[in-house]
């Protein structure tokens, strides 16, 4: 009788494991994919605006691409296209750096999307501040 009883008490404790565990991988999952949905806004050709730059303000595109499971981004400036060395994007941030041939430095800028206006804003080596549009195709 207590192997009985004492099976029985190990088949709910797997059963309320199972229960709970199969709600946090769905809860997980959940979050998982809304970061997914809201990384795909940044994807795409952004103009940007840096001020305040050693050299004056500059104009560009930041282009964001989606490969796989990962993400690759380019810098254009001044007609130079530029890969990005680090590109990671987590909910509606990216950070991202670049080889700059012009002062022989790795470049570091994070940028943030502002879905309710499809807008970039960031900063770029912690000094200058980066303001971005979606490009009109």
């Amino acid at each position: 009788m207590n192997k009985l009883i004492s099976c029985l008490a190990l088949i709910l404790a797997l059963c309320v494991l199972s229960c709970n565990t199969s709600k946090k991988l769905s809860t997980t999952k959940d979050a998982t994919t809304a970061r997914v949905e809201m990384a795909k806004e940044l994807v795409g050709m952004w103009n940007v605006a840096i001020s305040g730059t050693p050299v004056g303000d500059l104009d560009g595109q930041l282009i964001i691409e989606k490969v796989a499971d990962s993400y690759k981004g380019y810098v254009v400036v001044a007609g130079q296209k530029i890969e990005l060395t680090k590109t990671e994007v987590a909910d509606s941030r990216l950070d991202g750096t670049f080889y700059s041939d012009q002062y022989g430095m790795e470049v570091a800028f994070f940028v943030e999307h502002d879905e309710e206006n499809d807008t970039l804003s960031g900063m770029m080596m912690e000094s200058f501040a980066i303001k971005g549009n979606r490009k009109e195709e």
